[in-house]
């Protein structure tokens, strides 16, 4: 059996980025997964969906052997640190101790 196109068994266009190729295997996986589904064939589907998503991300990922970043829900930014206790207070109150 000759085997099939990468982009194709995934559903991508040839030109497809590698956020497109790990999204639409995300989406894929969650469907065809033997653990998720009944279906006799699954087994085989997520095996070749699988090994279209390594042949594509081996495609993509530079040859130094660098790994492509994902990011899980990551802050972008930090949040501020705090140090000691903190007073808050409402605005109104602020202004209260002003005018007297």
């Amino acid at each position: 059996m000759p085997e099939a196109d990468p982009h194709t068994l995934l559903g991508l266009s040839p030109d497809a980025s590698t956020s497109d190729v790990i999204a639409a295997y995300r989406r894929l996986a969650r469907i065809w997964h033997p653990d998720v589904t009944d279906d006799p064939a699954a087994a085989q589907r997520f095996a070749a969906l699988n090994a279209a998503y390594q042949r594509l991300l081996a495609a993509a990922t530079p040859s130094t052997g660098a790994v492509i970043p994902i990011h899980r829900g990551q802050p972008a930014v930090q949040p501020p640190l705090v140090a000691g206790p903190v007073q808050i207070t409402h605005q109104d109150d602020r202004r209260r101790a002003n005018d007297a």
